[in-house]
């Protein structure tokens, strides 16, 4: 038997809907709080990508998230401070 025979397989839509919508929106604030300026303006020139495909807009949603926290980890920020505390009790 499947293990979760309820997930239907992923679909291409146009534009994100609802909640993805909002989190995609929250991810452009974490994008302008990114301090690197070439890796913010990287991800910047990729917004024109996504107006029209949810797919390009997931993907520069994960990428903006993994862009400020490897920022927040090097600018010792409170994503640094968090990262380097967690490495230190899990002893990495």
């Amino acid at each position: 038997a499947p293990i979760a025979p309820d997930i239907q397989p992923a679909r291409t839509v146009l534009t994100l809907e609802g909640f993805k919508e909002s989190l995609f929106g929250l991810t452009g604030h974490l994008e302008s709080e990114i301090k690197h300026p070439a890796r913010r303006a990287g991800l910047m020139a990729r917004v024109h990508e996504s107006l029209g495909d949810g797919w390009a807009q997931a993907k520069l949603a994960t990428d903006r998230v993994e862009a400020f926290v490897e920022d927040g980890v090097g600018a010792g920020g409170l994503v640094g401070r968090i990262v380097r505390s967690v490495r230190r009790r899990v002893g990495l």
